[in-house]
């Protein structure tokens, strides 16, 4: 890459650092919209984690009880 390549990706990530923090000035919300979503979706894969290995065990015990009947 040539100096004047360098020098061009600096100048464009600079600008569009600004502009991120240009945005965060204007919208201060937007960090706590973001960690809110993240915590969501951890709780949401969390619940589904859950649903999957309570269906997974009440798989296995009907399993059981049908080996069991006459």
């Amino acid at each position: 890459m040539t100096a004047t390549g360098r020098d061009d990706v600096k100048a464009l990530l600079l600008k569009s650092a600004y502009k991120l923090v240009d945005g965060l000035r204007e919208e201060p919300q937007l960090p706590i919209l973001l960690l809110k979503t993240a915590v969501d979706a951890a709780v949401l894969l969390f619940l589904l984690l859950a649903v999957g290995e309570l269906a997974a065990s009440l798989w296995r015990v009907s399993e059981g009880l049908m080996r069991n009947l006459p």
